[in-house]
């Protein structure tokens, strides 16, 4: 039996009890607790797929961005075309900003599933554990959202103080900064609205499946 099949049977027989087809208050909140579980589980394998890809692909910009740093040869000649810097610096700089938010995305995610192990674990009610559940999920999302669209202008800001302090020519006049700069605002803002449809996209589903077990809870009580 389904478990609207279920909801609709105990309704009548709580009122008058039906030969053969009670079910109990608790049968309901058990269907319920299965289909959270079931949920659950698909969202810790999305985030325990996240921990790894994003820890292998942070781990590789790292070790790209110490190579860059420390050979003598040119890595990456794009820099070349816009400055007489030694590029391998701005190359180095770049990736290791980006494999550091990688990589912090990738430790976070792996807190975030361990708290929901810890969860699974303890002898709280079901809806207390769907609550705390949710809101690990949507706030490992908020990181995720928020890391993305701040890495481009915290390279930005990170190659004009270097720049400043060392004067690499990076920014050889401020028609060149000020094409730097709006364009990490461009691609911030369009970043934000890209990560946000694709978090939602991916654990869309499961947040409002999780939301409907509450209502569900809510509405046997």
């Amino acid at each position: 039996m389904e478990l609207e099949q279920l909801k609709t049977v105990w309704k009548k027989t709580s009122k008058q009890e039906v030969e053969g087809y009670f079910v109990s208050k608790e049968e309901i909140q058990r269907l319920i607790g299965k289909r959270s579980n079931t949920t659950i589980s698909q969202i810790k394998r999305k985030i325990r797929n996240k921990v790894f890809m994003a820890g292998g692909i942070g781990l590789l910009l790292l070790a790209f961005a110490s190579y860059a740093l420390v050979t003598k040869e040119p890595v990456f000649d794009f820099f070349e075309f816009i400055s007489d810097s030694k590029p391998n610096l701005e190359v180095g700089i770049f990736y290791l900003i980006f494999g550091l938010v990688i990589c912090f995305i990738s430790v976070f995610n792996a807190f975030s599933y361990r708290k929901i192990l810890n969860i699974e674990k303890r002898e709280s009610d079901l809806k207390s554990s769907i609550n705390t559940i949710l809101a690990i999920v949507k706030k490992a999302m908020k990181v995720k959202v928020y890391s993305d669209s701040l890495v481009v202008p915290g390279t930005v800001l990170a190659l004009v103080i270097i720049d400043l302090v060392h004067g690499i020519g990076l920014f050889p006049n401020v028609t060149t900064l000020l094409l730097f700069v709006l364009g990490a605002i461009a691609f911030t803002s369009f970043s934000y609205f890209i990560t946000r449809y694709s978090q939602n996209k991916r654990y869309g589903s499961q947040i409002r499946a999780l939301e409907e077990c509450l209502q569900e809870l809510e509405e046997e009580r």
